[in-house]
């Protein structure tokens, strides 16, 4: 019965709240979903506009595989994801 409750609550969160969302393949690949556009990108540090702040992404070897107009997937080791408002 909780972890009903709390899988609703996420789902309520991803879904009415959230303009963005990341998702992580273990510590090789990020999806990047909601992203405005890219602020800056190097090997160790992909930086997104987001709706509300900005995402970095941060770690090793860092590549954008892929990119569209809102969601993006960078592959590499990553070793942190910070959003900042």
């Amino acid at each position: 019965m909780f972890d009903v409750k709390i899988s609703d609550i996420l789902k309520r969160a991803g879904e009415d709240f959230c303009p963005s969302k990341v998702s992580l393949a273990g510590n090789r690949v990020a999806l990047v979903e909601g992203q405005k556009g890219i602020l800056s990108f190097s090997d160790v540090s992909v930086k997104f506009k987001m709706p509300d702040g900005t995402l970095e992404v941060s770690g090793e070897k860092l590549v954008i595989e892929e990119i569209s107009k809102t969601a993006a997937i960078v592959s590499g080791k990553i070793s942190g994801v910070f959003y900042e408002r």
